[in-house]
């Protein structure tokens, strides 16, 4: 028998419940077997049966979107494999960006898994899906899962979570080195010389584990020396990024 452990929520405003078909109707077709009254796009979400004992489902009941999170899952295996698996989320990344967690939806989790209420009710008025998750073999599948929320950001900076990978300050690094590999394009742009050589050179430079900023240096240089998007769209995105908010904790009463 599979078992799922919840680590108590950072936060009264997220709120971590183990998934059940009779208190979570609108999630209960991810666990159904298709039929011919099985939407097709719903098809592509559907997981076994038994997938159901290892999620959870969380509820955003604040007024606020959730902008990023990290949630870390420990997770041991039918073989006794124990092995941690951290998920971060943001809405930072991209110029066009989005909530990882309206206000007032629910998300149904597990490994694999993140489906919100909202995305089903988008998905059955039309909306593409991408492709289903690959689920492993069933002798290597997972027996236990522990979930945790390591940080939860809403959309005015509040945060929540012990943030042990200190995402925040990921998030922030990785805003620096956006607007720093697009200064050194436009600088050498403004020059009439070639950006390249200096990208190459900042993407072969030694970091250290920690530095969150020359990670996110080399990544940004490297996508635009070999990505798959054109120079000029990724120029575009780099200085397009959302802003961060001023990040704080809520003060206790």
């Amino acid at each position: 028998m599979s078992r799922l452990t919840i680590i108590p929520s950072p936060t009264p405003d997220v709120i971590l419940t183990p998934y059940s078909e009779s208190e979570f109707p609108r999630f209960s077709e991810i666990f159904k077997p298709a039929d011919g009254n099985t939407h097709p796009a719903i098809k592509r979400l559907l997981h076994p049966a038994d997938d159901a004992e290892l999620t959870l489902v969380l509820h955003n009941r604040s007024q606020k979107a959730i902008t990023a999170m990290q949630e870390h899952w420990l997770i041991k295996n039918k073989s006794g494999y124990v092995g941690p698996w951290t998920n971060s989320l943001d809405s930072y990344h991209s110029d066009f960006s989005h909530p990882v967690v309206d206000p007032g939806d629910r998300h149904l989790l597990s490994v694999g898994i993140n489906v919100s209420e909202r995305f089903l009710t988008y998905v059955r008025s039309g909306g593409a899906v991408g492709e289903g998750f690959d689920r492993p073999q069933e002798e290597n599948w997972v027996s236990e899962l522990t979930f945790q929320v390591y940080l939860v950001v809403f959309e005015d900076g509040e945060i929540a979570g012990p943030d042990p990978e200190h995402f925040c300050d990921e998030l922030i690094r990785h805003r620096e080195a956006a607007e720093f590999i697009a200064r050194q394009i436009r600088l050498a742009e403004s020059e009439g010389r070639d950006a390249r050589p200096v990208l190459s050179a900042l993407m072969k430079a030694p970091l250290l584990e920690s530095d969150y900023a020359a990670h996110w240096v080399q990544w940004y240089a490297r996508s635009y020396l070999i990505g798959a998007e054109s120079q000029e769209a990724q120029l575009h995105r780099l200085e397009n990024f959302p802003a961060l908010p001023k990040f704080y904790r809520r003060t206790a009463n």
